[in-house]
C-alpha cells in the first residue's frame, strides 16, 4: 500500500493498479486504500502475462510496476541473522527482480519503484542497485501513515527532494 501512496506523492496518477500478494492482511489494507487486481504470486505469473497487459495500455501512459517483497531476510532489526538474498525467503526478492527484468525487456518500458526494508548487509542494496541499474533513496513510510519504519525505493527516476500525501 505505501509504494502505492508513494506514486501519488510523487505527482502520478495511478489509474490500474496489479497486485502481486500472497499476505491476505497485506492485501486486504491495499483495498481499504485503492482499488486493485489481486494477481497472486508473482511466481505463478509469466512474465509474457505481465507483458501483454502491459502492451494493452496506451502509448502514453506511464507503467509502473511496484514491488514490496518479503522483508525479514533482510531487517536490520534481525542483525547477524538476516541473510539477505541467500536465505531462502529473502531469495524471493532476487527472483522478483529477475522476474521484472524480463518484463522491462518484453515490453521496452522501464519504471521502477521497488520497496523493501533497509537492508541490514549493505552489499544486498549494492546488489539489487547493479543489477536493476538504479538508484536507492531511504523514506520513512509512517509519512505515508501506514507503516512506521524506514524503508529502501529502488528507482530509475529523479527523487524529488520533498514529497508530500494529501489526505
Amino acid at each position: 500500500g505505501s509504494a502505492l501512496l508513494s506514486t501519488l506523492s510523487l505527482g502520478i496518477t495511478v489509474v490500474d493498479a496489479w497486485c502481486w500478494e500472497t499476505n491476505e492482511e497485506c492485501s486486504e489494507l491495499v483495498e481499504t486504500h485503492f482499488p486493485v487486481k489481486r494477481m497472486g504470486d508473482f511466481r505463478s505469473t509469466p512474465p509474457e502475462t505481465v507483458a501483454d497487459l502491459i502492451k494493452k495500455q496506451p502509448a502514453d501512459v506511464q507503467i509502473l510496476l511496484t514491488a514490496a517483497p518479503p522483508c525479514p531476510s533482510y531487517s536490520r532489526i534481525l542483525s547477524a541473522t538476516a541473510k539477505g538474498r541467500q536465505d531462502p525467503e529473502g531469495h524471493k526478492f532476487q527472483e522478483f527482480v529477475d522476474w521484472w527484468i524480463q518484463i522491462e525487456k518484453i515490453t521496452g518500458r522501464q519504471r521502477t519503484l521497488l520497496e523493501n526494508v533497509v537492508p541490514n548487509n549493505t552489499g544486498d542494496k549494492v546488489h539489487f542497485m547493479q543489477q536493476h541499474q538504479c538508484s536507492a533513496t531511504v523514506v520513512d513510510a509512517a509519512d505515508y501513515r501506514t507503516i512506521s519504519r524506514p524503508r529502501i525505493w529502488y528507482h530509475r527516476f529523479e527523487w524529488p527532494k520533498k514529497v508530500s500525501i494529501d489526505n
